[in-house]
């Protein structure tokens, strides 16, 4: 639940972004303090084809160690 309420308020942080994109770029300059590079944002125009946003929030705001399970 901590992690999907951190997401859910990301996605809401970035909800008056014009396009996609704008959304992705606002979600990574919160949660990474940084803009994504071309293939990152890419990947994540792709993953959002099936995925929502929150979920992709989840997945940013997730620790390397989890995702790669180190």
């Amino acid at each position: 639940p901590f992690m999907q309420e951190r997401a859910a308020n990301l996605v809401k942080r970035v909800s008056a972004a014009a396009d996609l994109p704008a959304k992705i770029r606002d979600m990574y300059r919160e949660a990474v303090r940084r803009d994504p590079p071309p293939t990152e944002l890419d990947t994540a125009l792709t993953y959002l084809d099936t995925g929502t946003p929150a979920q992709f929030a989840q997945a940013l705001l997730a620790p390397h160690e989890v995702i790669v399970g180190h």
